[in-house]
């Protein structure tokens, strides 16, 4: 018989993280925490900072930074 699969992206979302890994993406949610709070708060804010806060490469902040600010534009009210 043909096999029920109730949810196709299961599989995706279950495979085993490395602590490695789970530490990277740890410290890169830790950043990201730590970037929109500083955004929200309108107030400058140091990117390298905030790496070397979240212990994340500052080229990994920057991607990240980049990729939230490109969202973020999608939701300005026009002036």
């Amino acid at each position: 018989g043909k096999k029920l699969v109730t949810n196709p992206y299961a599989e995706i979302f279950d495979k085993a993280v490395s602590p490695e890994k789970q530490g990277e993406i740890d410290a890169a949610n830790r950043f990201l925490g730590m970037l929109v709070s500083a955004h929200n708060s309108g107030e400058e804010y140091d990117l390298r900072e905030l790496a070397h806060e979240a212990e994340i490469p500052y080229e990994t902040a920057q991607e990240i930074a980049t990729h939230i600010q490109k969202r973020l534009d999608r939701y300005q009210r026009p002036q």
